[in-house]
């Protein structure tokens, strides 16, 4: 199913002549989550510049990340100095991991949906529910989100707190002692760990 998924992904982006690929429809493979119609959502590395590693959650080994790679669930990046890596996530966000940064996608599930003609690039809202968790422990990430639907939730949790998202593009700066964000367009809720119960 991975193989098929991927050759789809694949075909769409060397069709697109160097667009972001369209959305096609998740794998059948359901994730713990009680709502039905939802699957595991993926994330496929479209650039890849220098060191970068990927920690697989289903073997628990790491490897040197490859262009047009799929991440699932629980996967996890380290980039290396002067390194680099951009995901798309088949809910149309973008995410841009920058040198020196360890990043998990804890979770991240969708519910199903047709693809279309049109491409991620061009969509102005994701194209189903999402629910998606990132951690980011240190490091450097952009993120481009598409305009959530309603029973979207997209969150990032650093060690200072957690970033709540409704559709936006802000850079998050992240280290032990602090945490920068930067908001480019939209809105990015903050709330401090301290402050959480």
């Amino acid at each position: 199913m991975r193989f098929r998924l991927f050759s789809l992904l694949l075909a769409c982006f060397l069709c697109g002549c160097g667009e972001t690929p369209e959305p096609q429809p998740e794998p059948t493979e359901k994730t713990s989550s009680p709502e039905s119609g939802r699957s595991k959502g993926s994330a496929l590395i479209l650039t890849l510049e220098g060191k970068v590693t990927v920690n697989n959650s289903s073997t628990g080994k790491e490897h040197a990340a490859q262009l047009e790679q799929f991440l699932s669930p629980g996967d996890s990046i380290v980039t290396g100095p002067n390194s680099g890596v951009i995901l798309l996530l088949t809910n149309g966000t973008t995410l841009t991991i920058g040198p020196d940064t360890d990043f998990e996608l804890e979770s991240f599930s969708q519910a199903n949906f047709e693809g279309g003609k049109a491409k991620v690039g061009s969509l102005e809202e994701e194209a189903s529910a999402s629910s998606v968790l990132i951690d980011l422990k240190i490091g450097d990430l952009v993120v481009d989100v598409k305009k959530l639907k309603k029973k979207s939730n997209f969150e990032i949790t650093t060690p200072l707190g957690v970033a709540g998202i409704r559709g936006t593009s802000f850079r998050l700066f992240s280290s032990a002692e602090s945490t920068n964000l930067s908001v480019l367009t939209g809105q990015v809720d903050f709330v401090s760990q301290s402050k959480e119960s």
